[in-house]
């Protein structure tokens, strides 16, 4: 840093200029402890972010076989439609509602006499 910038610039053995010297110092060096205090936050804060990404993989892992098994057995029992498995989904879930209504007799008209 300049001599200039910290504040000195005075005649050596100059008191003034190395109380100058020393509060410049002071500030610098309470700046970079702020940034590293900064850096160091941000490090653990990305540490920690790595550690439950790590500790969600296995969740995440399941999730995924899981799906992956769905889609396949549903490939099996030939549900390509999501309409149509959903619809077979809600019959399961509620089997009345989807009964089918008996039939109805025609109506005939009978010939009067």
């Amino acid at each position: 840093m300049f001599e200039e910038e910290r504040g000195g610039g005075g005649v050596p053995g100059d008191e003034a200029g190395a109380c100058c010297e020393v509060a410049a110092d002071r500030r610098v060096c309470e700046h970079m402890e702020a940034v590293m205090a900064q850096a160091r936050a941000e490090a653990a804060a990305e540490e920690a972010a790595e550690r439950a990404a790590w500790a969600a993989a296995p969740v995440l892992e399941a999730r995924a076989a899981a799906i992956e098994g769905d889609r396949h057995a549903r490939a099996l029992l030939g549900w390509w439609d999501e309409d149509e498995l959903a619809a077979a989904l809600a019959r399961e879930e509620c089997p009345e509602s989807f009964a089918p209504t008996p039939p109805t007799a025609p109506v005939v008209s009978v010939p009067g006499p």
